[in-house]
């Protein structure tokens, strides 16, 4: 599911295209697993050379305001009465609004507030929070993926080009990896533990990133 997705949207970015609502509703689940992206109607081509969308530029704000990132959600309904325009990165605008998507459809539950940070919900600890719980369900690979999907600064969060070139490789990255399930097996019986050295090592430089940051 995280691999269709990611390499659909992956692939709109890099002929210019953000699709500005990402939301369930917007989402089908097919029978085989795979997820299918419909309702283009806010879409924008908005062409970028550089693999992270480029440092954005003045867009009209579009999507469902549960699912904007926190920059769009801070704009539109905290800052000057419903702005309708903000300088931000179109591509990881729609990383953030499917980062919700994976944290829903994992959790089961509500996510709404996630993309705030005010006197009523600090979204930074409710996404935490509810990657911890997950972390007894699914692999680590995983909850990292959504972690940095749910990064509430923009200059830190993958646009979608970057999360395909670590995540597509990895036969881990799906919803229906647990935690604690068996490691693959080859058809001669001997184990075989599959891993994404690429995606360990981003993930290994990302948290190293913030670790300097915190104690700097």
């Amino acid at each position: 599911m995280i691999v269709s997705v990611i390499s659909t949207m992956s692939y709109l970015q890099s002929v210019g295209m953000a699709h500005r609502d990402l939301k369930p509703a917007n989402k089908f689940i097919m029978e085989n697993g795979e997820m299918k992206i419909i309702d283009f109607g806010e879409s924008k081509d908005y062409f970028k050379d550089a693999d992270d969308g480029g440092v954005g530029s003045m867009a009209t704000i579009r999507g469902t305001p549960q699912y904007l990132s926190p920059k769009l959600w801070k704009a539109h309904v905290e800052d000057g009465g419903n702005t309708r325009h903000v300088v931000h990165n179109l591509f990881k605008s729609d990383v953030y609004s499917c980062g919700l998507i994976f944290l829903q459809l994992a959790s089961m539950e509500d996510v709404t507030g996630y993309n705030q940070k005010n006197a009523q919900n600090d979204g930074e600890k409710m996404v935490e929070n509810a990657l911890r719980k997950l972390r007894q369900r699914y692999s680590d690979h995983i909850i990292e993926i959504i972690r940095l999907m749910l990064k509430f600064e923009e200059t830190e969060r993958p646009s979608f080009v970057e999360l395909g070139k670590l995540v597509l490789t990895s036969t881990e990255n799906t919803l229906e990896s647990p935690k604690n399930g068996e490691k693959q097996k080859p058809a001669n019986g001997s184990k075989k533990e599959v891993v994404n050295k690429q995606v360990s090592k981003a993930f290994s430089q990302q948290s190293l990133k913030e670790n300097q940051g915190a104690t700097g």
